[in-house]
This record gives C-alpha cells, sequence and structure tokens, in this order.
C-alpha cells in the first residue's frame, strides 16, 4: 500500500488478491503467499510469509497478524497490506526492518473474512456482523428492517421516519445531526423514529425493530477458549471452530509453533486490548501481567491507543463477558501474548473526552455534539448527509441521511486510513524483536590428548522474552524445551556429555527480579553452558546444534585441527 493508493485504499477480494501478489512478485526473496483455508462462499484466505527467506522462515521466531474479522472492519485490511509493503520496502534500509527479517518472520493475513468484507464493500452493500452464513436456524425467517442500500446510492445510511412518538428530532443549530427527545418534551416536534436504512419485509404496520440477521454468527466468538454455547455467547456458533474461516487460523497457527504472539486488527474506538476478556488481571502471573504492561506501554508511546485488558477497560455491561475471542485462545491455550487493536476513534479525532465510551453513544453532551458536526464538516461534504424524501415500499414517506458510518464510524474515510494504521508498524516490529532467540556464543574446542577433545559452548536466548514466551506456557507446560544435538565426524567417538539433550526453558531480560535500591538482579538463568569430551579424526568438523519451537534454531560449526 503506498501514498498513490490512498484515494481507494479499501479494496475488493480480487484487487486485495492482486496486491498481495504484486507484492510477492516484486519482493520474491522476502514475501511469499499460501492459501491457509476457504470461507464459507470459497474464498482463498490467504497469508503473507515475510522474511529473509535465505533462512527457512518457519526456523526462526514468528509473529502472527490479521484483520478484518469482522465484516465491515475493513481499515484492518489496510493495516495489514500497510505493514506488508513497509516490511519488504524497509528491508535493507531500515536497521530495524532488516535485522527483524533476519532473525524473524511474519505471519499476516490481511482478511480473514473475504466474504462479509465483500458483502460491505458490493456496489449495494449489505452491513452483517461477521459471517455471510446464515445461523441460527430459528433466525432465518426475518422480522423487522434488514440494513441495505434501498436507494441505489451505494450507501446504507439511516432511516428517518416521522412518528409523533418517536425518541428523536433534529438539532436545532444543525438539521442534519438527530438528538434525543427530552424525557418530559411533549408539542408539536416534528419527532422520528430512527432505523438502518433498509427493508421491512414483514412489515405489520406497527412493530417496527431492527431485526437481527440470520447471518447471526460472530467469528470472534469462535475460538476454543475459552468458547460458550450460542445461548450464553451470541454468535459463537454450534462448537469452537465450526466455522472454516476459524477452523483456518487456528490449523495454521498450531502448524506453526513458531509463533510467539499476535495481534487482530478491528475497528473501532482506538484502543489496545489484550486479554483477559472473562477474568481479572489478578489471575495473571505476575511475570505475565508486568509484560503485558511493558507491551502495552511501548503501543501507548508509539501510537497514542490507551492499552487496557478487555475485562477491566472494555465491557458493556459490567455483568458480562466475551468468550470465544482470539486473542484469549492465543493466551489461555498457546501461552503467547495477544492483542486485539481496535483501530479508529472518531470521537477522539472530533476533540470528544468519553470516560465511558460505552455510555457516550446512550447519552451525551450538546458541547459534544457540536465537535462531532464540526469534525464532519472537516471530513468530507459526504460524512453527515442531508435528509432527503423517500417513498419507501412499506414504510412510505420517509427520508434518508445522517452519518455514512461506515467510513466515519466504522472505518476512517479512505484519505485517512494510511495516516491512522501507519504508526502500528513500529510496534508490531518491535513485538517481534523481543522474542527469544537462539544464539550460540564462544564455542571453544580444546585439545585434551591425542585426538581427544573438549568442545563447549553457550546456549543464550537473546530475546527480551523467555523461551516459553509466557509463564503460563512454563507452568502449563504448553511449549517444548530448549533441545541440543551434537553431530560427530565418521570415526568420532563421544566420551561425555550427551549427542542429545534437553535443557527446559531459558529466560529472557522480561524475568529480571528487583532487588534493593532499585537495581536489578541478573541472575544467567538465560544461558546455559554445554561440554562434550570426544575423539575424532584430525581435520574433521563437529556441529553443534539448538532449537526451541519459539526461540528458533542456532548451529556452529567447528574445526579439530589440534
Amino acid at each position: 500500500m503506498n501514498r498513490a493508493n490512498a484515494r481507494h485504499p479499501y479494496l475488493r477480494y480480487n484487487a486485495l488478491v492482486a496486491a498481495l501478489h504484486e507484492l510477492q512478485e516484486q519482493y520474491p526473496t522476502l514475501l511469499s503467499l499460501q492459501s491457509m483455508g476457504k470461507s464459507y462462499e470459497g474464498r482463498e484466505i490467504l497469508v503473507a510469509t515475510v522474511s529473509n527467506h535465505g533462512q527457512e522462515p518457519d526456523s526462526k521466531p514468528a509473529f502472527w497478524v490479521d484483520g478484518n474479522i469482522h465484516a465491515t472492519e475493513l481499515a484492518p485490511s489496510v493495516a495489514c497490506l500497510n505493514f506488508l509493503q513497509r516490511l519488504c520496502g524497509g528491508y535493507g534500509h531500515d536497521p530495524k526492518i532488516t535485522d527483524c527479517l533476519d532473525t524473524r518472520t511474519f505471519y499476516v493475513c490481511p482478511r480473514v473474512n473475504p466474504d462479509g468484507a465483500e458483502w460491505a464493500l458490493a456496489d449495494s452493500p449489505r452491513l452483517i456482523r461477521s459471517s455471510t452464513r446464515p445461523y441460527p436456524p430459528d433466525r432465518l425467517e426475518q422480522e423487522g428492517v434488514v440494513p441495505e442500500d434501498i436507494n441505489g446510492d451505494g450507501r446504507v445510511l439511516t432511516m428517518r421516519i416521522p412518528d409523533p412518538d418517536g425518541h428523536w428530532k433534529a438539532f436545532s443549530e444543525d438539521p442534519r445531526l438527530m438528538i434525543r427527545r427530552e424525557p418530559d418534551e411533549r408539542g408539536p416536534g416534528p419527532y422520528y423514529r430512527l432505523m438502518p436504512e433498509g427493508m421491512v419485509p414483514r412489515w405489520d404496520g406497527v412493530d417496527l425493530k431492527l431485526t437481527k440477521a440470520p447471518q447471526g454468527l460472530d467469528l470472534n466468538r469462535n475460538f476454543p477458549a475459552p468458547w460458550r454455547f450460542e445461548s450464553d455467547a451470541e454468535g459463537s456458533g454450534p462448537f469452537p471452530t465450526s466455522e472454516p474461516e476459524v477452523r483456518s487460523l487456528v490449523e495454521f497457527v498450531v502448524a506453526h509453533p513458531n509463533i510467539t504472539g499476535g495481534v487482530a486488527f478491528h475497528t473501532y474506538g482506538g484502543f489496545l486490548l489484550r486479554p483477559p476478556s472473562y477474568k481479572s488481571d489478578d489471575q495473571l502471573t505476575r511475570q505475565d501481567l508486568r509484560a503485558f504492561k511493558t507491551i502495552g506501554d511501548r503501543g501507548e508511546e508509539l501510537t497514542g491507543y490507551p492499552a487496557f485488558s478487555v475485562f477491566h477497560g472494555f465491557r458493556e455491561d459490567p455483568n458480562e463477558f466475551i468468550t470465544g475471542a482470539f486473542d484469549d485462545w492465543m493466551f489461555e491455550h498457546l501461552g503467547l501474548f495477544a492483542w486485539t487493536v481496535e483501530l479508529w476513534s472518531p470521537l477522539r479525532q472530533a476533540g470528544v473526552i468519553a470516560d465511558n465510551y460505552f455510555e457516550w453513544y446512550v447519552d451525551h453532551s450538546r458541547d459534544d455534539d457540536r465537535k462531532m458536526l464540526r469534525w464532519a464538516d472537516s471530513l468530507h461534504s459526504q460524512a453527515l448527509v442531508d435528509w432527503t424524501p423517500f417513498d419507501h415500499p412499506q414504510l412510505g414517506a420517509i427520508e434518508l441521511g445522517g452519518w455514512d458510518t461506515l467510513f466515519t464510524f466504522r472505518n476512517p474515510p479512505p484519505h485517512k486510513v494510511l495516516d491512522e494504521v501507519d504508526p502500528f508498524v513500529d510496534w508490531l516490529v518491535y513485538h517481534a524483536r523481543i522474542s527469544p532467540l537462539l544464539e550460540l556464543r564462544s564455542p571453544k574446542l580444546e585439545t585434551v590428548g591425542d585426538g581427544v577433545y573438549k568442545l563447549a559452548v553457550v546456549v543464550q536466548n537473546s530475546g527480551y522474552l523467555p523461551t516459553s514466551v509466557t509463564k503460563w506456557a512454563e507452568q502449563k507446560k504448553l511449549v517444548g524445551e530448549v533441545r541440543s544435538k551434537l553431530t560427530l565426524p565418521a570415526g568420532g567417538l563421544l566420551l561425555s556429555g550427551p549427542l542429545e539433550g534437553r535443557h527446559g526453558q531459558l529466560a529472557g531480560r522480561s524475568h529480571h527480579h528487583s532487588a534493593a535500591l532499585g537495581w536489578s538482579v541478573d541472575n544467567s538463568n538465560d544461558r546455559v553452558g554445554l561440554t562434550w569430551v570426544f575423539e575424532a579424526p584430525r581435520g574433521s568438523e563437529v556441529t553443534v546444534e539448538v532449537a526451541h519451537p519459539r526461540a528458533g534454531r542456532a548451529s556452529v560449526a567447528v574445526v579439530c585441527c589440534g
């Protein structure tokens, strides 16, 4: 994604696929594409593997990035494409990106839900929450308003329906904006009921409501941990990973044990959200909570978005909680640090300060309304659309207008989206560069007798995070150990030390311990020394290899020349 494409950054499926293939052709030694599965409607779900392909990408510590699991959340695809472009274009020019791609790998899926996005971007859009699969069965008969473009202008706006008992009235300072009717307000009005633009298939002349779409699935409630059945968690599906998009993602991640963490891009709100979603922080280990805070603090510094847990800071109802989400699954089942990024804050863009994100949409001050109006006018002429008469087939004379929510609230306007997503490149690179990384240090070969040698090496985790990534993964044994292997030449004979060894987990700098006077105690539990004694022919080569599922591989070869 480059600035020349800034006018049309929201790409439909075929254009998105073409853009990915263009990147692959332009950077064949850095980027490769594969399909991780097919969507409900049969579209390939593409994943880009980005790394210096001179070394097997799957052998390096890796980081997962995805976007657009929800149908109308289109800016995440732009964030992923922009990230891919910045990585490939920065290799060899930006030292951090170059080091990152030499030592780490990124797996990036720009559009987890291609079907839902295609509905949202259609010439006549249909706006749904997530998957296009009809579910559950008892919702297939629709009653109420079905949101869709009914006048053919390519937008789904709002219907303003005259009603003396309606809850809304036009703002006296600007009739484009609707405000709530006062509790004791009576009189001639006019007053209105507001509904999304759409048809009312079974209108009886009385009961006007927003229907629950037959496409009732929420793909970000279908992940395995902790999953709840539909009756307890709306949109969760009949069983964990029942949906092909989620199953494909889960299978890909599980098949790549080198993944050390993940970020899922969503919209909107302007937040960096972390798990747990369903339980309090006091159930996390001290080490993992500290690492989450460190990563979140860096994210706040680089992006300007506040970072906090979903459970403590992002619940609409304090008696409810989210389950079946991607980041909870990554942390709970795999023991990885994962984040949900809610891109774009219309309120902050307008200069509105909301103490409670959810309550603001229920009620707010007139001064905030004025700020939103000024912001709308600063965007473009169609951000807040004038009300125009429309003869509705079921409702009769109504008006269409209001916010173009898809490209003002749900996503940034096209001309603003690149500026919004670009700061996340540095945070994603930071995520990868703090991952564990095995290195072999200080190889020392000594001759201790005729054809007898002693070899010593140090296995070092040079990353910030431990090889297990989280303390949770170490405690629950969710990841394998550091392993070593000594390969002797033909005619060699091992005298001491194992040919193959297991060495547990190595700490990282994140697991330091506080001590007196504010200093740290730097225990050397981030490294382990290995020693062998063996016989080998003079001039022959001996190889030491070490590997860890999340910390990569390293090897060193020495020549017996003494």
